[in-house]
């Protein structure tokens, strides 16, 4: 595609998106008696079971996981950000990757380890390379793959890289969303040479820019459940505030090996039990943690313009049909499309371009 007709393209969409807000708002119109009823009414005003006042996420992660389209039985973490949110993955990979070579880190530390592989795309977002520096991965022992006009990470030179040394423990981070162009990459291609490498390989999908396109039907990111780790940001499409990042992983044992902690003042739950936060965020008792996960519960559990009797919001259904169709109503007026990686090229020469093409 011409850089003009692109541009053109471009503009033509964020017309229609314009013209379309009437009926498509952005910013939301639920009024405090339908939140009130849709989260369970106000705040009592006597002590009651904490369980009774904070239920309501527990809903989330099935949400989520029914959302995405990925594994029922993963971990997650309500994070604070982008950030965390992509070292808290990487931490349970490192943990992985170790273990599966009789290391283990959260005993013996990354002094004398063997050396961890972390393989990125060229244009791979600070976060992740920044999150790797927390964990003691320098950038001595990062190996970039080429990327496409788009961006996107090219398959075939992953495959490439992967085989210079096909037994050094090795993490691999793909993106679902380039910051720069809005490039979904060929998850399903890069899942697969990477676990081909060695059953003990990690994908990682950063997921801050563009992990929701996969609540589309059909999904515009196939492949992606054969990752073992996700990250996002439920602030972007989401729109709710900051401090809402989130991490999700297949291997729920490996998350816990790398964020739990015990101290004789912290009650928490045992091993097996009722959830503890403490096992699986970064931060030893996180008051927010809950809170966090709330906001996107919100965004399924008040309707953002009801149509009729019908649409408002009762008891929370966390089935997949309920959860995907309320993608296409409640949440449609904050969510765009991204046209990426097929869609289009990126003109010569352009070192950043936003792409994020809105579509009703």
């Amino acid at each position: 595609m011409k850089e003009s007709d692109f541009l053109r393209s471009v503009a033509e969409r964020a017309i229609d998106y314009r013209a379309g807000l009437d009926d498509t708002h952005v910013t939301p119109t639920a009024t405090p008696e339908s939140l009130r009823a849709a989260l369970g009414g106000p705040t009592p005003e006597h002590p009651v079971d904490p369980a009774d006042v904070g239920a309501s996420w527990a809903w989330v992660p099935p949400w989520l996981l029914d959302l995405l389209g990925l594994p029922h039985h993963s971990s997650f973490a309500f994070v604070t950000g982008g950030q965390m949110a992509n070292t808290t993955a990487l931490a349970a990979a490192r943990h992985h990757v170790l273990a599966a070579i009789g290391w283990d880190v959260e005993v013996d530390g990354v002094a004398g380890s063997p050396p961890i592989r972390l393989v990125v795309g060229d244009e791979v977002h600070v976060t992740v390379t920044r999150g790797a520096r927390f964990l003691g991965m320098g950038s001595r022992t990062t190996v970039k793959v080429a990327v496409d006009a788009n961006g996107a990470m090219i398959p075939s030179d992953l495959e490439r890289v992967l085989a210079d040394d096909p037994h050094v423990p090795t993490i691999v981070c793909c993106q679902a969303g380039n910051i720069n162009t809005g490039a979904l990459e060929p998850l399903k291609e890069l899942a697969e040479v990477t676990h081909a490498h060695s059953n003990s390989a990690w994908l990682h999908v950063d997921g801050a820019i563009g992990l929701w396109a996969a609540t589309s039907v059909p999904s515009r990111l196939p492949g992606l459940e054969l990752a073992d780790s996700w990250s996002t940001d439920a602030h972007k499409w989401l729109n709710v505030p900051y401090n809402c990042g989130i991490t999700i992983c297949r291997h729920p044992e490996s998350h816990r090996a790398a964020m739990t902690v015990t101290a004789s003042y912290l009650v928490q739950a045992a091993p097996g039990t009722d959830r503890d936060p403490v096992d699986w965020n970064p931060e030893s008792r996180d008051a927010h943690a809950a809170y966090r996960s709330t906001r996107p519960w919100r965004l399924w559990a008040v309707p953002a313009s009801p149509r009729s009797s019908s649409d408002a919001a009762t008891t929370p259904d966390a089935s997949p049909s309920r959860s995907r169709r309320n993608t296409e109503s409640s949440c449609s007026t904050t969510w765009c499309s991204i046209r990426c990686s097929s869609g289009f090229s990126r003109p010569a020469g352009a070192t950043k371009i936003t792409t994020f093409v809105l579509a009703r």
